[in-house]
């Protein structure tokens, strides 16, 4: 599989199931890695498309560890689920709009 080929499978699956990609740090380094290096711009695409909230206007992207807003968050079962619901309201909100289309 080329890079583009992973990079675009990846993306998709970002896209279409962000419930899936809400990691702590070590989760999302193994989701990044490909080839031997954690992928930085695969990195991007879950500050992108997976809503964690925002500190400082900074998106975040972990659940637990170190967070591209400069925070270190705690990890809290209630705050995942709510996170689970929130991504999971936003996919059933995105096919609605598709029907209306």
């Amino acid at each position: 599989m080329t890079y583009k080929q992973w990079y675009n499978q990846k993306e998709e699956d970002i896209r279409v199931h962000p419930e899936r990609h809400m990691h702590t740090f070590p989760e999302l380094e193994r989701c990044c890695f490909n080839d031997g290096s954690l992928d930085l711009k695969h990195m991007d695409l879950h500050s992108a498309f997976v809503d964690l909230g925002t500190n400082g206007g900074i998106r975040c992207d972990v659940i637990e560890g170190p967070c591209s807003c400069g925070a270190w968050h705690t990890f809290s079962l209630e705050r995942k689920e709510e996170l689970q619901k929130i991504n999971k309201k936003k996919i059933v909100n995105r096919f609605e709009l598709m029907d209306i289309e």
